[in-house]
């Protein structure tokens, strides 16, 4: 609980593209390709649509290159 895990590297090394499958949200054409992806002790390779978005956006979050659009210092969580 309370923990925060940044991911952070090199322009075109791919953190985007990972988070991306991590949260499910890429395109249905993408394949991802892992032996294990979890979260908490949950399997995300298993998860149906419907229990992945229970966490996603709660859970698991993800601030893009503009965080400007995406943080609003007045609210707490």
């Amino acid at each position: 609980p309370r923990e925060v895990l940044a991911i952070v590297g090199e322009s075109g090394s791919g953190k985007s593209v990972a988070m991306l499958a991590v949260m499910g949200l890429l395109p249905n054409t993408a394949t991802v390709k892992a032996d294990r992806m979890a979260f908490d002790g949950i399997d995300l390779l298993a998860l149906s649509p419907s229990e992945r978005r229970k966490i996603v956006g709660k859970d698991i979050s993800m601030i893009f290159q503009e965080p400007i659009a995406s943080l609003n210092p007045c609210f707490t969580a």
